[in-house]
């Protein structure tokens, strides 16, 4: 964030394929902190992800997300106002993320 504080979530490339997989192996589900745990994972290519429908917007997806938990946000990606077919949703709770990506 703008202040400094941890938004709580980042994102890794690495150079080799090998200590990506180690970091998955390693990392994913550590606990870093007393109840919270580190989720790692590998990121998905375009052709993997299920692409967004073009009609959904802010207020569907907080919608559509509120079955899991608390949503705190909720910011579609756009391109010169053009829906790029993403999002990122932020839950309120680590159990809700969870159960959402399942």
């Amino acid at each position: 964030n703008a202040d400094g504080s941890c938004r709580g979530y980042g994102f890794v490339n690495f150079l080799e394929p090998c200590a990506a997989k180690r970091a998955v192996e390693e990392l994913n589900g550590k606990e870093v902190t007393p109840g919270k745990k580190l989720h790692v994972s590998k990121a998905q290519t375009r052709d993997e992800r299920r692409k967004m429908p073009s009609f959904f917007d802010e207020a569907k997806l907080d919608h559509q997300f509120r079955e899991f938990g608390s949503v705190a946000s909720v910011q579609i990606a756009k391109d010169k106002g053009q829906n790029l077919g993403f999002a990122i949703v932020r839950l309120c709770s680590l159990d809700s993320a969870y159960t959402a990506a399942m």
